[in-house]
């Protein structure tokens, strides 16, 4: 199978970009799919950067030609009157796809796009181009903040051209049925899934021998982008809070940089390197406001870490009441109770442990990868069929 993806993706700068997608597809190559890639690059990343990324590259240790076209782009919420610029965007990233899928020597099954905006739009001009079906993945926290953008009338128009829909949480397929009449035959979840060859318990004090972490403190691990919606700096403050032997691990980057005595590691890491810093860790805490499917938390599960997150339905979905506590993700107290009895609780950690590593083995990234593959060649019979009419 021929596979088109339309995404952001990793690239030498930035290797942790959209890696959720780079790991689908190194699982559907391994299943024999051949895939290339068009990443546009937009022009507000720095010079240096934007030398290093045109034409055709590789990423990793993969099979996957990786194009990167540059296109302009404004700031997203940026408005000249009604008009949304957000829309211009989306314009000129579909005019960078359009450049590359003129001159490359690939013709695809089926086109691949990853989130409904700005790839969207791209995947149905080349699947019109090579005339085969569109599928899109919607990877979303929330698909409501489109509307301001593009109108809810523009998102139907759209959703509504493609063979195909992947949701990746249940509120992105109700969303989809309820409020842009997608048919519920149309729509699949597959949950987003873990590679448990990379993620999994390794041993504690080694781990936090190998990063120089304390062997004698309660650590806190926390995944994912230093901002707001994410809240690396609720989780400080509650640690902050603790009177007890405590510290905390933050993997990522952003604005929102933790500081202070209580951050023991702050940064990003490499896919394995994760892995081993959660495993260096007793509990997993990601207080976030709005998620599709978390990959963070699957990946916390698969390493055997207790979860403390959030009150909200796309986090519901992917643990339960065995192995996480749940509770307002901006309620600083409440996230310090829940530490705490994390905490002062050795057996609730390790039956919780266990309890997640349970859990965990539902999110195979290989059986996810499987099961896209056979949604995709659905589609592209039942284009064939219609074709054939």
């Amino acid at each position: 199978m021929n596979i088109l993806l339309i995404s952001s993706y990793p690239n030498e700068i930035d290797k942790s970009r959209s890696i959720f997608v780079y790991r689908l597809m190194q699982s559907l190559a391994d299943l024999d799919c051949t895939i290339v890639v068009i990443s546009p690059q937009n022009w507000r990343e720095k010079q240096y950067e934007l030398k290093s990324l045109p034409g055709e590259k590789k990423y990793g240790f993969e099979n996957t030609t990786v194009y990167r076209p540059k296109y302009f782009d404004f700031p997203n919420r940026a408005r000249i009157g009604d008009f949304s610029l957000g829309q211009y965007n989306a314009h000129t990233y579909k005019n960078a796809v359009k450049k590359i899928i003129r001159k490359i020597d690939f013709k695809p099954d089926v086109v691949y796009a990853h989130f409904l905006y700005r790839a969207g739009p791209a995947a149905i001009l080349a699947a019109k181009y090579f005339n085969v079906p569109a599928v899109v993945a919607l990877g979303e926290s929330s698909l409501e903040k489109h509307e301001n953008i593009f109108t809810k009338n523009k998102m139907r128009e759209l959703i509504h051209q493609f063979s195909g829909v992947i949701s990746v949480s249940e509120k992105n397929k109700n969303y989809c049925i309820e409020e842009l009449g997608v048919n519920k035959e149309k729509i699949k979840v597959f949950p987003n899934a873990v590679n448990q060859e990379i993620f999994y318990p390794r041993n504690k004090e080694k781990m936090r021998e190998k990063y120089n972490l304390p062997k004698d403190k309660f650590i806190v691990a926390f995944t994912g982008h230093f901002i707001e919606r994410k809240g690396p700096l609720r989780v400080l403050d509650a640690l902050e809070k603790i009177e007890g032997n405590v510290g905390g691990v933050f993997i990522g980057s952003g604005k929102q940089e933790p500081f202070g005595d209580k951050v023991l590691f702050k940064g990003r890491l490499k896919h394995e390197e994760v892995a081993e810093m959660l495993s260096a860790a007793d509990v997993f805490v990601l207080p976030t406001q709005n998620e599709g499917s978390c990959n963070a938390i699957v990946e916390a599960m698969a390493c055997g870490l207790p979860i403390v997150s959030s009150d909200i339905e796309a986090i519901k979905e992917q643990v339960n009441k065995d192995n996480a506590i749940l509770c307002s993700p901006n309620s600083v107290p409440q996230l310090k109770i829940a530490i705490e009895t994390l905490y002062y609780s050795k057996e609730s950690r390790e039956q919780m442990r266990i309890n997640a590593l349970s859990v965990a083995e539902q999110y195979s990234a290989i059986s996810r990868a499987k099961n896209i593959k056979t949604y995709l060649k659905k589609q592209i019979c039942e284009n064939k069929d219609e074709d054939k009419k």
